[in-house]
């Protein structure tokens, strides 16, 4: 897993509890209440390294056949535009907050534009879950 903290939002679909309404969640959301480091799940060169509009710092890493990771909300980055990466090298520091569920990672797999499930890139059979709420 990118960070080795809690997951709090699942891929996929849920209830939102407040208004309830069905939203798409495309990626997973790790808690992280203090700075950790943020790490590339597979290897691949850096595309993107800067603020990103309703996502905070983020960091976009291209790892071939059209197949991109996405690490937002993060406090300060570690890479730049351009950098070649290897699964396991740092290229953020966790400790910005999402609107919407606070402190974390916010952390996304893309397939050409198309959100896919990021589970399969990550290596880390279980994954630790807290108040996951989804349908």
């Amino acid at each position: 897993a990118p960070v080795d903290h809690p997951l709090v939002r699942e891929f996929g679909t849920y209830v939102d509890p407040q208004f309830r309404f069905r939203l798409t969640h495309k990626g997973l959301f790790f808690a992280t209440r203090e700075p950790t480091e943020v790490r590339a799940v597979y290897n691949g060169r850096v595309v993107f390294a800067n603020q990103l509009p309703g996502f905070g710092r983020a960091v976009i890493v291209d790892h071939g056949d059209n197949y991109y990771s996405v690490y937002a909300f993060t406090k300060s980055l570690k890479v730049s535009e351009g950098v070649e990466v290897r699964e396991g090298d740092p290229v953020a520091v966790s400790g910005g907050s999402s609107p919407l569920f606070g402190p974390g990672l916010y952390f996304e797999i893309r397939h050409f534009t198309d959100a896919i499930d990021p589970r399969p890139w990550i290596k880390d059979s279980i994954l630790k879950t807290a108040n996951l709420s989804r349908e």
